[in-house]
């Protein structure tokens, strides 16, 4: 809810190590209850489990969380760096059905499910650095443009019914991550200015390709 710009009660402190009894194991299905005498091929695989993305997913807003309570006792260039290496961590540890590989074949055993699950995955990476970026009220354009164009590789690979799988909870995120870049764009705060100044011509197209690609998802029957 905070993450989101909605008012909470309180800020509640969550300690690096997560109580494990807490998160949901990753069993598979036959982990679960041992296939026996199953006529036909299992719809995604007796040894795939789907567990992980919910974990990881966790992991990637509980990044966010610690960058807030980082930025209270570390100075902000190391705050900063800290909670981005977080989320880069979380997605290192993906599990092979779970990572993005834009063009390339996909493992053995991953189904259109894990490519939705891709989606909400590393779009909520993008715009949870993005926000870290808001957070630490960092104009680092370099890497505002790196985020936009991972995130239109991402738009431009994926099949539109892999993205409205996640229905409309992707939406706000790319809003969000395109308006951080404009407005990071068009103000001059590193020299103490908040005044206009111009955007160049392949950050203009690149907002345009953005804008196309959300113009898709908003007018796509649901």
């Amino acid at each position: 809810m905070d993450l989101a710009g909605q008012p909470v009660l309180g800020f509640v402190t969550v300690h690096d190590n997560v109580d494990i009894s807490r998160r949901p194991l990753p069993l598979t299905d036959n982990e679960l209850d041992p296939a026996t005498n199953v006529s036909g091929d299992p719809w995604h695989g007796d040894d795939t489990s789907y567990v992980p993305a919910l974990n990881h997913l966790a992991d990637i807003f509980l990044a966010w969380h610690r960058a807030h309570l980082d930025r209270l006792y570390l100075p902000v260039e190391i705050a900063l760096e800290t909670a981005l290496q977080r989320v880069q961590a979380t997605l290192d540890l993906l599990p092979p059905e779970l990572r993005w590989r834009g063009g390339l074949s996909r493992p053995r055993g991953a189904t259109i499910s894990h490519d939705a699950q891709i989606a909400n995955l590393f779009i909520t990476s993008l715009y949870v650095r993005s926000n870290i970026l808001q957070l630490f009220d960092s104009s680092s354009r370099d890497e505002h443009q790196r985020l936009v164009s991972d995130l239109l590789e991402i738009l431009h690979h994926l099949p539109l019914v892999t993205l409205e799988a996640n229905g409309y909870s992707l939406i706000p995120k790319i809003r969000d991550i395109g308006g951080a870049y404009l407005i990071d764009l068009s103000s001059d705060r590193r020299a103490g200015r908040t005044e206009l100044i111009s955007i160049d011509e392949s950050a203009r197209l690149q907002l345009q390709d953005l804008m196309y690609e959300l113009e898709i998802l908003d007018f796509t029957p649901r």
